[in-house]
């Protein structure tokens, strides 16, 4: 019996949400002799791990600029704001960035989500809003648990936001526009395989 395939993926910006499991669940359906062996890392190891061959592909919120890895959009997701239930914002059926400036955002830092909050800071930015204060955690599990405390607002995708509601967490969208957070697929330009090619039309497939 030949030995089984292995492909190791990083996976940063706290990506263990519905998408993933859709993913990696096509994947195995099709590719049951390939192992997968999932690792979380920051971007910044995402990239190491990527140029020295740690990993061969990795999912993340940031399209990293590095010389020999080529950065795919594959996840498109509704941003969505989290709150705990009776919260007054709830009043509302949707949600503007203004409306959730007073409150304290529940937000991942800068290290275990550096590609979420590079993108959230763009929507801030361009909206001219600044929250009047942050709490900083390091997973959208503790996001999560602290918004349903009542400690805060959150902004993550609708469908992370959604699975969180039996903890206590209500969702609202956001007015005006939808705003979407994209997810990339990153991998080396030079070291492709067919079992590498066969996940980004994986990951395709599910984000159709």
């Amino acid at each position: 019996m030949t030995s089984l395939d292995t492909l190791h993926i990083a996976l940063s910006d706290s990506l263990v949400y519905p998408r993933l499991t859709a993913l990696l669940t096509l994947h195995r359906q099709h590719e049951p002799g390939v192992r997968v062996r999932l690792r979380e890392a920051s971007v910044a190891e995402l990239i190491q791990g990527l140029e020295d061959g740690t990993f061969d592909v990795g999912l993340c919120q940031s399209a990293p600029v590095s010389r020999g890895l080529s950065a795919t959009p594959v996840w498109r997701d509704a941003l969505m704001m989290g709150v705990a239930r009776r919260h007054p914002l709830l009043a509302h059926e949707s949600v503007s960035l203004e409306h959730m400036m007073p409150s304290v955002w529940i937000t991942l830092d800068a290290q275990a989500g550096a590609g979420y909050r590079a993108q959230i800071g763009r929507l801030l930015a361009a909206t001219d809003a600044s929250p009047s204060s942050t709490i900083e955690v390091r997973s959208f599990d503790l996001m999560m648990t602290l918004v349903a405390a009542g400690y805060g607002v959150c902004l993550a995708p609708a469908a992370t936001v959604e699975s969180y509601r039996p903890l206590g967490v209500v969702g609202r969208p956001l007015a005006h526009r939808p705003v979407e957070i994209t997810t990339y697929l990153v991998r080396p330009d030079s070291a492709s395989s067919a079992s590498v090619d066969r996940l980004v039309e994986h990951a395709r497939a599910i984000g159709a």
